[in-house]
């Protein structure tokens, strides 16, 4: 495995495992193959619905917590509240850490993000360095942030987060949020690396992606991966299949040709279901 080392020092690795939409049993036996492969990041959230399932293995010692780092994060439904019900059960980013923390089972969350840009934006992100500076998170950062709703934070909280996760593959390379981050201490962690819907396999059976993958005698997922992980980017890549979990991890001994670089980001189509960079 190789690692990304924050600025506090914080060691996060290259490759995490991803757990949306996944609950349940075809989540539990996910986590045992992850596990067992030495997965050391997992990746999960308030609107996953699967925080308890993650509890569980970490209960039943299908996951070490000692050897592992939880990504988790908050959503505008857990900050502001239902609306027809919003006098009653409006949340702060302290409360919604705590009942995460509770679903998991664990004393404190590793890394802790704001889901997604929503109208409270700076109020929650004040709330998230106050955990920080408590010592009940390792880092913070956001999720789905573009360059404008970073500007704002910087000016409105004078901090920039650690850490913006954000969806990154072949056709969507987001090369101007990822210099933005770069030049400014950003930590890029991609998700949704193959791409979803239509675009997967589209992705996957590109044919110079093959002959790539074929001249390293790789997967053309571990090829993907390989891109990310060479532009120096955190990527969480979900799978509940076991021989794929495996090979998610295989990408540490080979690498990839400027040439081969620089065709797949020619791939891009800026086709990203996020709709903050749209």
């Amino acid at each position: 495995m190789e690692y990304k080392v924050l600025p506090n020092q914080l060691k996060i690795p290259m490759i995490g495992m991803g757990t949306y939409p996944l609950k349940g049993r075809h989540l539990i036996d996910a986590l045992k193959f992850a596990g067992s492969a030495g997965y050391e990041l997992y990746d999960t959230a308030h609107m996953y619905g699967n925080e308890g399932d993650i509890g569980f293995a970490i209960q039943n010692n299908i996951l070490d917590r000692n050897k592992i780092l939880i990504t988790s994060k908050i959503c505008a439904t857990q900050y502001l509240g239902h609306r027809r019900y919003l006098h009653l059960d409006k949340q702060s980013v302290s409360r919604a850490y705590k009942n995460s923390c509770k679903l998991l089972g664990v004393d404190s969350i590793d890394i802790f993000l704001l889901h997604s840009p929503f109208k409270y934006n700076t109020k929650a992100y004040q709330e998230l360095i106050s955990l920080y500076d408590k010592g009940k998170v390792k880092a913070i950062g956001v999720s789905n942030f573009n360059q404008e709703q970073l500007d704002t934070l910087y000016k409105e909280v004078g901090g920039i987060p650690m850490i913006n996760q954000i969806e990154i593959h072949p056709y969507n390379t987001m090369e101007d949020i990822i210099q933005y981050c770069n030049d400014r201490g950003i930590v890029v962690e991609a998700y949704s690396p193959f791409g979803r819907g239509n675009i997967l396999p589209e992705i996957m059976n590109n044919e110079t992606l093959i002959q790539f993958a074929q001249q390293h005698n790789k997967s053309v997922g571990q090829i993907i991966l390989r891109w990310l992980v060479q532009q120096d980017i955190i990527t969480v890549v979900r799978s509940s299949n076991p021989k794929r979990i495996q090979e998610n991890l295989e990408i540490f001994d080979f690498s990839l040709t400027d040439e081969q670089m620089k065709y797949i980001s020619s791939l891009n189509q800026n086709k990203g279901y996020g709709k903050h960079f749209q």
